[in-house]
């Protein structure tokens, strides 16, 4: 994955980047990073509430 967005901004210059964080158009990047953000979120949120109950 890192070539090919080497490969892409290497041809392409800046404009890659401009639109794959662009908030407005609903960018494929951008929901991507959003949904691992709340993957790991949850797994955050649900070892500190193991945590919590083995505590108990």
């Amino acid at each position: 994955m890192r070539r090919i967005m080497l490969a892409v901004a290497d041809g392409l210059g800046s404009q890659p980047l401009q639109v794959a964080v662009d908030d407005e158009g609903g960018s494929f990047l951008l929901e991507a990073a959003e949904h691992e953000a709340a993957a790991i979120a949850a797994k955050i949120e649900a070892h500190r509430a193991a945590e919590a109950e083995a505590n108990k």
